[in-house]
């Protein structure tokens, strides 16, 4: 049996690291975000998008979500593994991450954060 999951986007994402038009030599490469409250305050999710070409996001090299995927990361006074059920709302505020090997060259990234 296949399970489904309804994904309901809550809001802008505030991107924190790295900042636009910078360039990093680190790899892996962090790529970090605040966490957005939600008005029902339930744990949240979260899925990031890299791609190697424009910000149309048309030629992904990575897409990832927190609820099935591993290497998401919030802070709580320590980086701490984003549990697949989502972050919970007493960590709005707080920074979220995610760390990738990425191949040379201009990145564009996003992130969305949602509820399940």
């Amino acid at each position: 049996m296949a399970v489904q999951a309804k994904i309901v986007d809550i809001g802008k994402t505030y991107l924190y690291l790295p900042p636009d038009t910078s360039s990093n030599a680190d790899n892996p490469t962090y790529f970090e975000w605040y966490i957005i409250p939600n008005r029902d305050s339930r744990n949240v999710c979260f899925q990031i998008q890299i791609d190697k070409t424009s910000d149309s996001f048309g030629d992904l090299e990575l897409e990832k979500f927190s609820y099935k995927d591993s290497g998401f990361e919030y802070y709580d006074g320590a980086w701490q593994p984003v549990p697949t059920t989502g972050v919970s709302s007493a960590y709005v505020g707080n920074l979220a991450r995610y760390g990738v090997l990425l191949t040379t060259g201009q990145k564009y990234w996003r992130v969305k954060t949602f509820i399940m």
